[in-house]
């Protein structure tokens, strides 16, 4: 599954993954990005899920900002961006996606948001 949410953040041509523990993040080129790559990334989780015993399923959350970031030369990154987005995280339900209102305005804007 990691490799599904690799492979569509990296789709943005301008992003990266970056597993951490039990959990990762991903930087792409923007707010409309992330949310685009988010649901698809949990439509893919979820197909792998149906083989699967319901008590062996995973559901990833996923939290989506718009902010700002700092990054590291090893990779780490860190910021109210990140903050955010972390909370957003644990905001959203298994196997949802959470956007900041920053994000949900900007994705709307698009006309992307479902």
């Amino acid at each position: 599954m990691l490799g599904d949410v690799a492979s569509v953040v990296g789709s943005t041509g301008r992003g990266g993954c970056v597993a951490a523990g039990d959990g990762g993040w991903g930087i792409v080129g923007g707010v409309v990005e992330g949310y685009q790559g988010a649901v698809p990334v949990q439509g893919r989780v979820a197909g792998s899920n149906e083989a699967v015993a319901e008590d062996q399923r995973m559901r990833f959350r996923i939290g989506v900002n718009l902010g700002d970031f700092i990054e590291q030369a090893d990779g780490t990154i860190y910021g109210d961006g990140v903050n955010i987005a972390a909370r957003l995280e644990a905001l959203a339900d298994p196997g949802g996606v959470m956007i900041s209102e920053a994000g949900h305005m900007q994705v709307r804007r698009e006309g992307d948001m479902a």
